[in-house]
């Protein structure tokens, strides 16, 4: 048995507020882990982000000696992310599908928030990550990006109210303007970070 097991996310890095859930994962190749040692390996050949996230603010909890120097070895050096153009393909096409369905208006409001908070916020960790200054957090990955890709935050809603909105819907309201101004901030981040990735 060679195992890791490991907490992440804002409970890691000290930052959880009331919304915060607690982020942990098994590495072992017995039946029931979240990821066996090969997938590990898999993650690392593209220098996958979540790898990246576990190993600048994962914490170990607990391991056995094999486990600690395996994810230790895993974990330095990690080669530079290889995905970026898929992702702000794929980003970008979320984000259209999102403007479509708000231009229809045949759509759930709130349904389009929660796509597009996410959608904002994982192209925000991947501006973070191309610009040098990794950032993994629920909203200071869009603030950190935002403000490195020089890009103008929307009137009206914050990032903050789009995706509290999301989490707790009781408890706010959002209209459709209001998600769509973020929708054009989301395309302004993806080519931003697609000429940040080509001057690089």
């Amino acid at each position: 048995m060679t195992y890791v097991r490991m907490l992440y996310g804002s409970r890691a890095r000290g930052d959880q507020d009331g919304l915060s859930d607690t982020d942990h994962l098994v590495i072992d190749d017995e039946p029931g882990a979240d990821y066996s040692w090969d997938d590990i390996l898999r993650l690392r050949s593209y220098g996958s982000l979540f790898l990246w996230h576990l190993a600048l603010e994962g914490v170990v909890l607990d391991s056995d000696e094999d486990g600690a120097d395996r994810w230790t070895r895993l974990s330095t050096s990690l080669p530079a992310y290889g995905r970026v153009d898929d992702d702000i393909e794929s980003f970008q096409t979320v984000l259209t599908d999102v403007q479509h369905a708000l231009t229809a208006r045949d759509t759930d409001v709130l349904f389009e928030a929660s796509v597009l908070a996410r959608t904002v916020r994982h192209a925000a960790i991947l501006g973070c990550h191309v610009t040098g200054d990794p950032n993994f957090s629920r909203y200071g990955a869009v603030e950190k990006a935002l403000i490195r890709l020089q890009i103008q935050r929307p009137a009206g809603a914050t990032f903050e109210s789009l995706y509290d909105a999301v989490l707790r819907p009781d408890d706010f309201a959002l209209d459709a303007s209001a998600v769509d101004s973020w929708v054009t901030v989301g395309f302004e981040l993806t080519d931003r970070i697609r000429q940040e990735g080509v001057a690089a």
